[in-house]
């Protein structure tokens, strides 16, 4: 079986539908070459707990990263996203139960909470900042 592959759209490595912990939005990028869209899928090599601002040589924006030991999914909704409960999902760390991944689109002052397993809301108990702290829908502040 003869193939040509322009170096664009090589792929490395396939994974069913499904079966990648990223969804089918890693697998449509790596098809069409776009590999840049995978690696803001990846968890965060930055250090900390919590929101933590970043503006570095690779950009800027905030590291999320949540200790969740009995998750299977971690979201981060917040007003830089229209409080979406489909984006922006954490990678868990290999060995861990740790829960981190770089958010170019959030920055300073942006209110957050992470949505665990789809249903279960949770401020940030390392959020520097509460609004609304008297009520269950008080959400932090990075």
């Amino acid at each position: 079986m003869n193939q040509t592959v322009s170096r664009s759209t090589r792929l490395t490595h396939v994974v069913p539908a499904g079966r990648s912990q990223f969804g089918r939005g890693a697998i449509v990028a790596a098809v069409f070459g776009l590999v840049p869209a995978i690696i803001c899928l990846a968890q965060s090599t930055r250090p900390g707990m919590g929101a933590i601002p970043y503006d570095d040589s690779l950009g800027t924006g905030v590291t999320f990263r949540v200790w969740a030991p009995n998750a299977t999914s971690v979201a981060v909704p917040g007003v830089f996203n229209g409080w979406n409960t489909t984006s922006n999902f954490l990678i868990k760390e290999t060995g861990t139960d740790l829960w981190s991944r770089d958010i170019g689109a959030s920055k300073p002052n942006d209110q957050y909470k992470f949505h665990i397993n789809g249903s279960v809301w949770k401020r940030d108990p390392r959020g520097r900042k509460v609004v609304d702290s008297k009520s269950d829908s008080s959400s932090a502040v990075i």
